[in-house]
């Protein structure tokens, strides 16, 4: 994924939705993207095409990836009887993945075939070609006659794959699905190990390190260790085939939302951290909210404080309906679909659907993440903005902290009233003056100071019905 940011140099609020872990939009009509389409016919690589990521780990009955990986190389002959052979180097994966059992080889929907798998150069023995000849009372197979030739495979998981089908069935020429329990290994946050991973942080980790656009002081050990503790302390896990080239900053943007994370930026170094308020043990908080910093006449300068409030258009009751995938333990992925609503509220719609398929095989997985779409829509009303000259709170107040503001309101004609609410700091930059600019969002509590988003999500699970 390469790692050219087209977002640096842009406006200071060009950035705000993407920290504030605003998730984008509904999707636009089109099927789910962890579907497996098994009967197609088997893709060839094409020159330039980018080396797959498959990342997961299937832990008990949860996780895993079913790939269909595109073939370098093939080899075709014949018997007396035509019955076709067929041979396949298939690219799997960056990096090293786990080894594949003989029941998670497919073609078509059929555990058919042999393979041989390697790593780090390339499966089998066999050479390209097509070796197929005429034979008497037989139509001639029309297998194709470019077949590649014999290549390097640095740093690649390949597999050969050879399987042989009498005379007249086709199913030669159909695509092989591999089933990948353990996919990359890469360095784990938690561990301290190298090994497989369906933790979300872990990958963001490889590919700032892997990038090679950032220096290793610029990223943010710290908070990424932090945010694979949440993810694994709240069974958010990822099992996901990255098959297309991806902008790292705009593939993070779009998926941490999903694992309610979002980026961050500290002192220079890249980051994430978590949606919502944690425990120390990082589960989810749901008793009263402590603040870091209040803010009043004292610090915020006159004039500086800006508030935009949300349209109420966009705070409508809907339902989220959250596209997941169901990853069974022998058989395809099924796509499944959770809808999540307030009691008593939007019976009949409307519908924003999300789709989690490409990385998501948890049915609370999926729920909360929709359970956290809604209750933002419903509770957050606004955003600010501040600027304040630099105090005590500017060593230790970091985007993500929880800060409140509490000023006088005092306009001619109308009764006194105080402006007291929390945010949860978005950005803190410096103006040109030197003054700190704090980017904020509205924090909504209860009677008794608890975050009402924490209490949704937390409070959501799913039906437990597979």
């Amino acid at each position: 994924m390469p790692a050219r940011s087209e977002l640096i140099g842009s406006d200071p609020l060009a950035l705000l939705a993407l920290e504030s872990g605003l998730i984008r939009g509904p999707l636009e009509d089109a099927g789910a993207q962890g579907d497996s389409k098994l009967d197609t016919q088997q893709r060839a690589a094409a020159i330039g095409e980018p080396v797959p990521i498959v990342f997961g780990k299937r832990v008990g009955d949860y996780g895993g990836v079913l790939i269909s990986p595109a073939a370098t190389e093939a080899r075709f002959s014949n018997d007396a009887s035509n019955a076709v052979t067929a041979s396949y180097h298939l690219v799997l994966s960056e990096g090293r993945i786990g080894s594949i059992q003989v029941r998670d080889v497919f073609q078509r929907s059929c555990r058919v075939g042999s393979h041989s798998q390697t790593y780090d150069r390339r499966a089998g023995t066999w050479d390209p070609g097509n070796y197929v000849t005429a034979q008497a009372g037989y139509t001639m197979p029309e297998c194709p006659y470019y077949c590649g030739t014999v290549g390097l495979y640095t740093g690649m998981s390949t597999l050969s794959f050879t399987v042989t089908v009498p005379n007249g069935v086709d199913q030669w020429n159909r695509q092989v699905h591999c089933f990948i329990r353990n996919g990359m290994e890469v360095p784990r946050l938690i561990e301290g190990s190298v090994g497989s991973s369906n933790n979300f942080a872990d990958l963001v980790n490889w590919s700032l390190v892997n990038c090679a656009r950032l220096p290793s002081n610029l990223i943010d050990s710290a908070s990424l260790t932090a945010a694979a503790n949440f993810l694994s302390t709240n069974n958010l896990t990822c099992d996901i085939n990255i098959t297309k080239s991806n902008n790292l900053e705009d593939f993070i943007a779009r998926v941490a939302p999903y694992f309610l994370l979002a980026q961050t930026r500290n002192d220079g170094k890249r980051g994430m951290r978590s949606l919502l308020p944690l425990n120390a043990n990082y589960t989810i908080k749901t008793t009263a909210i402590a603040w870091e910093f209040l803010f009043n006449e004292d610090y915020i300068l006159p004039g500086s404080f800006e508030l935009s409030y949300i349209p109420l258009s966009d705070r409508k009751p809907f339902v989220v309906q959250s596209i997941w995938r169901q990853q069974l333990t022998d058989d395809f992925g099924i796509i499944r679909t959770s809808e999540v609503r307030y009691q008593n509220e939007a019976a009949d719609g409307p519908y924003e659907q999300h789709d989690l398929s490409e990385f998501c095989t948890r049915e609370d997985h999926a729920v909360k993440v929709a359970a956290y779409i809604r209750s933002r829509r419903k509770w957050i009303t606004h955003t600010a903005r501040w600027v304040s000259r630099s105090q005590d709170f500017n060593p230790t107040l970091v985007p993500g902290d929880i800060c409140r503001v509490r000023l006088e309101r005092n306009v001619a004609g109308m009764t006194p009233g105080v402006h007291d609410y929390l945010y949860q700091v978005d950005r803190i930059t410096k103006t040109m003056e030197g003054d700190v600019q704090i980017e904020a969002t509205h924090f909504p509590i209860d009677e008794q100071g608890r975050s009402l988003v924490a209490l949704d999500v937390a409070g959501t699970t799913g039906s437990g019905i597979l």
